[in-house]
């Protein structure tokens, strides 16, 4: 199951003791059925089919009710967009009922630059308030009224991500609402970029420079991929992970997808990969012309020769 994880933390650093009402999260949280066509194209009529499921159990699912297209056969998808969020305060945690009306929050306020709503009213005015849950783009909020002494501080904990099916996501409800877990998966996603990037470590007297090499390295992997060298009796294998297109999810020309494997990859173009596999002559000699003979031959997947013509060979000089 893929996911992204947020934690803020919020600590009051004065001497006197602090009240604040918080609402984090996303303004809008598109639902799993909608396509980039259908919503630059015919986002507003799409509304109609979007609802928002499964609050009652603070996990809620985004989702169309239905397929959308203009086709005789219409099916109900078991796929969602999910949404879990919980506050930890001195050992003790709550999960939280996201708020997933926009207009509860910004009220008329359309753009979305000031919430209208927030301003005026208080978490427990807004928590109470009716939440409708169909055909409107909803929010994801996550709202938190606490007091803190000094020194003291509240963590917030949110899960967002898409799930094949509820089911599934009953399955990593415990996980997903663990502060132990979270911390755990942060702490081994780090340790993996720090593995791939252990490559190119450099210490300097500029401590920007070092991050900056690290940082163009891992850059290049996600387009690229690392290498992996298997060895064989006769000849070498390699096998690059983590390579995907780009690497930039927000270019919109892009067909990005993120395939839920434990070594993600992802559809990439030939430019792409071929420059951002030159660091491999320098960091991994070991995969010697590889590179050469994957890029430059004119011997197609399916044994096609493009040297070849009419059963005649050519060289090129």
């Amino acid at each position: 199951m893929g996911a992204l994880v947020r934690i803020v933390t919020f600590k009051n650093i004065s001497r006197e003791n602090k009240k604040l009402e918080i609402l984090d999260g996303l303004p809008a949280l598109l639902p799993y059925g909608i396509n980039d066509y259908g919503l630059k194209h015919v986002g507003n009529t799409l509304k109609a089919w979007m609802e928002v499921y499964n609050l009652e159990s603070k996990m809620p699912i985004f989702k169309l009710r239905s397929t959308a297209e203009d086709v005789a056969a219409v099916s109900e998808s078991k796929e969602g967009n999910f949404y879990v969020s919980f506050k930890v305060k001195s050992g003790d945690k709550e999960l939280l009922v996201p708020i997933v009306d926009p207009k509860n929050v910004f009220g008329s306020n359309t753009s979305y630059i000031l919430p209208d709503v927030f301003l005026e009213k208080s978490i427990k005015d807004i928590e109470n308030m009716r939440q409708l849950t169909s055909n409107k783009v909803p929010c994801a909020f996550s709202p938190i009224e606490v007091e803190l002494k000094a020194n003291e501080e509240v963590q917030i904990y949110t899960v967002v991500g898409h799930t094949s099916d509820v089911s599934v996501l009953r399955e990593y409800a415990e996980k997903f609402s663990s502060q132990e877990y979270l911390n755990a998966k942060r702490k081994e996603g780090n340790e993996i970029i720090e593995q791939i990037v252990s490559d190119i470590w450099t210490d300097t007297s500029s401590d920007l420079f070092n991050e900056y090499a690290k940082q163009t390295c891992l850059d290049n992997v996600l387009r690229g991929g690392y290498p992996i060298t298997l060895r064989k009796i006769d000849s070498n294998l390699v096998y690059h992970i983590y390579s995907r297109k780009h690497g930039d999810l927000e270019r919109d020309y892009n067909y990005f997808v993120l395939l839920p494997k434990y070594y993600s990859s992802g559809n990439a173009n030939y430019r792409d990969v071929n420059q951002n596999r030159r660091e491999d002559v320098f960091f991994h000699p070991e995969i010697g012309n590889y590179n050469i003979r994957f890029f430059m031959s004119l011997i197609q997947a399916d044994g096609y020769n493009l040297l070849v013509i009419n059963g005649v060979k050519y060289r090129l000089k």
